[in-house]
């Protein structure tokens, strides 16, 4: 599958959490969205470019919980493909973001404690993430529908 028809795969099937995405559909809609919300966080961080200093914030703000929902039943499906449970990628969704967003909110006297925990942690998850999203298709149909690199073929 190309770089055009994964995204409109991706795109069609945002809400759709039944089923397998191949690996090409995974990361031709993950890559391109992983350097736009780079893009918009180094570019936010150059306050001697005001206005697009505010655009840039605003939209590095912005895309990811407009993503959230796409990215999430892509994982899903991802996971469904390489013959493994959907959950796995909510629980490390949120296990790998969970230590450097909240942790220093319950530990707030120990906050050194609790960034030294988010930032062991937090790439452990993006391994276990990353991991998961390489491994290969079933090639028959598995339990979660029929391979989608034999249905695009």
């Amino acid at each position: 599958m190309g770089p055009l028809q994964s995204i409109k795969t991706c795109l069609a099937k945002s809400f759709t959490f039944s089923g397998r995405a191949s690996r090409s559909e995974f990361w031709w809609c993950v890559g391109p969205a992983y350097l736009i919300l780079v893009t918009f966080l180094s570019l936010s961080y150059d306050p001697d470019i005001q206005p697009l200093w505010e655009a840039a914030w605003s939209a590095s703000l912005f895309f990811p919980f407009a993503g959230l929902t796409l990215f999430l039943t892509l994982g899903i499906r991802r996971s469904h493909d390489a013959g493994l449970s959907g959950i796995w990628w909510p629980v490390i969704m949120c296990l790998g973001t969970y230590p450097l967003l909240h942790l220093d909110l319950f530990l707030w006297p120990y906050e050194s404690f609790a960034l030294i925990i988010g930032l062991l942690l937090t790439p452990l998850f993006v391994i276990c993430a990353g991991a998961i999203f390489l491994l290969p298709s079933e090639p028959n149909t598995n339990r979660f529908g029929p391979n989608p690199n034999k249905a695009h073929s």
